[in-house]
């Protein structure tokens, strides 16, 4: 199971960033775009679209576009 948030960001990361992608009051988990989740885990986007052909990274498909759960970023994070 996830460990709970400790206050900090993952290394690299600063607080704005991670801010602007969790606090969405009533929107549900927090998500965040292609671009957002290749910066939370440190890869340029085209890093991060191989690691997606590799089905590394779950998505939830809204309409047209992919959104990453950041538990799920958190966890890819952690099994590296």
């Amino acid at each position: 199971m996830d460990e709970p948030y400790s206050g900090h960001p993952p290394d690299g990361h600063s607080n704005q960033t991670l801010k602007a992608m969790t606090d969405q009051p009533g929107s549900g988990p927090a998500t965040c775009s292609r671009k957002e989740a290749a910066a939370y885990i440190g890869v340029s986007t085209r890093t991060f679209d191989r690691i997606q052909e590799a089905h590394d990274i779950p998505y939830v498909s809204i309409g047209r576009r992919r959104r990453y759960l950041i538990s799920d970023l958190s966890s890819y994070i952690k099994s590296r």
